[in-house]
Order: structure tokens, then sequence, then C-alpha cells
């Protein structure tokens, strides 16, 4: 399994990208760092291109591109969004099976 994308995600991803003028392949690039818990520190960035370790997902019309410990983390997760003027606001959840 892999991160699932709601389409609000997708929007909200999409409505940023075209702001950030990257190109058609850019994507929402999410990192990941352990804390001194063992908690994920996840990090948002916006790329033109991903990495060559980092794992591409492609929903809705929109690239997220997973370093390697993201994508551990977020395989079983579901990425959503809410709009708020002309910031998001981003959300990790269980998905549901």
């Amino acid at each position: 399994m892999t991160l699932k994308l709601t389409e609000a995600a997708a929007a909200a991803i999409r409505d940023l990208l075209e702001q950030a003028d990257l190109g058609e392949e850019a994507g929402l690039r999410v990192t990941a760092e352990m804390d001194e818990k063992g908690e994920p520190g996840l990090h948002l960035s916006f790329e033109g291109e991903p990495v060559d370790a980092d794992q591409v997902v492609r929903a809705h019309g929109v690239n997220v591109f997973l370093d390697p410990s993201a994508a551990e983390y977020l395989e079983d997760k579901v990425l959503d969004a809410e709009l708020h003027g002309d910031h998001a606001h981003f959300a990790v959840s269980e998905r549901d099976t």
C-alpha cells in the first residue's frame, strides 16, 4: 500500500504548485525525520522533480514525492487538506481499510 491522497489534498497541492510555477513534473515533496521519541516529523516542500530515492505517488493529477522514511511511515495513511484563503492545512490520518 502507498499513501492515498484525497481530492481536497490534490486540489490544494495543484493550487500551490500553480502559484510556485515549477513546471508540469513538479510535486509536493515529503521528508521525514524521527525525533528523540521515535515519532516522525514531516517536512513539506514543493520541488521541480523527485530525488533519485523518492517514491512518486501520482493521484488526481498531482505528484507527491516521498523520501524513503516518509514512504515507510505514510504507506498506510491518507493525506487530506483544507484550504484557508491562499494557505493549505494538510493532515495525515490512518487509512480505512
